[in-house]
């Protein structure tokens, strides 16, 4: 706890807004199988990149798990992506739900990581500022991420444009499109995502935005078994010997004090 008071603090949270986070986080890090500063520093660096408050944190803690559970990734992997792809999104008004359904749909695909993280950053820069060769495909097949009032679509409609306008190419003239656009370091995640459809990123970003209390679910289901009772035994003993510990503190002080008057001089 003390550091993750630690890792909050140099994040720039107050004492309160620390307070008010570490509920979220503890059941983070119980559901993603992390100690307390790894779900700290995971969750309270994309607060920050989506500019979330510290109240935040729960339902940023139940978005993170929840696309956990639900793809082939783990909390550690969407931390790693969200440092790359996060800023990015925040800046082209992408949600974190958005976002982060997308990173686990990169997961199934394999993409993981700092990996999807880097791919997604470079499909959202790329479309917000296409190369002139690019410009030119997308306005050939009618690629366009944005809205009539300059704002960019959700990400699910993004992947539904490149399929509507791209569907009747062939294998190979699609994967040549795509690596005009998005270059062929990002080429397998476009294509990713374009292969799962916009349905599977609206349907999992729709449950992420609905997530509320999945860590607390998840964490709670952890524990409901053997080792799970294991471990909160383990906790009693150490609150135990804390306790007791603080308790004799005064004593062993006097007691300490009195026998070192008692030494003998040399």
């Amino acid at each position: 706890v003390t550091q993750a008071e630690e890792l909050l603090g140099q994040a720039g949270f107050s004492v309160q807004e620390t307070i008010t986070a570490l509920p979220g986080l503890l059941n983070l890090a119980s559901a993603g199988d992390l100690d307390l500063a790894a779900a700290t520093d995971i969750a309270s660096g994309t607060l920050k990149a989506f500019n979330l408050n510290a109240k935040d944190s729960s339902h940023v803690a139940d978005v993170l798990a929840l696309s956990a559970s639900a793809t082939n990734s783990d909390v550690t992997d969407l931390g790693e992506a969200m440092k790359y792809a996060a800023p990015v999104s925040q800046s082209l008004g992408i949600s974190l739900e958005d976002t982060a359904a997308a990173v686990g749909l990169l997961s199934n695909a394999n993409i993981k990581g700092s990996q999807a993280g880097t791919v997604l950053r470079q499909t959202m820069a790329r479309l917000a500022s296409p190369t002139s060769e690019a410009a030119k495909v997308m306005q050939k097949y009618g690629i366009d991420a944005f809205d009539t009032q300059g704002n960019m679509k959700p990400l699910s409609g993004v992947v539904d444009n490149l399929n509507s306008s791209l569907g009747k190419l062939t294998s190979q003239q699609r994967a040549d499109v795509i690596s005009t656009i998005f270059g062929t370091e990002s080429m397998s995640g476009v294509l990713a995502l374009m292969n799962q459809g916009g349905k599977s990123v609206s349907d999992l970003s729709k449950q992420l935005k609905d997530a509320n209390g999945a860590a607390q679910k998840m964490s709670d289901t952890k524990l409901d078994n053997l080792n799970g009772q294991w471990i909160k035994l383990q906790a009693a003993v150490k609150h135990m010997q804390i306790t007791l510990g603080e308790r004799l503190a005064p004593y062993a002080k006097e007691f300490v004090t009195w026998l070192t008057g008692k030494m003998p001089a040399i």
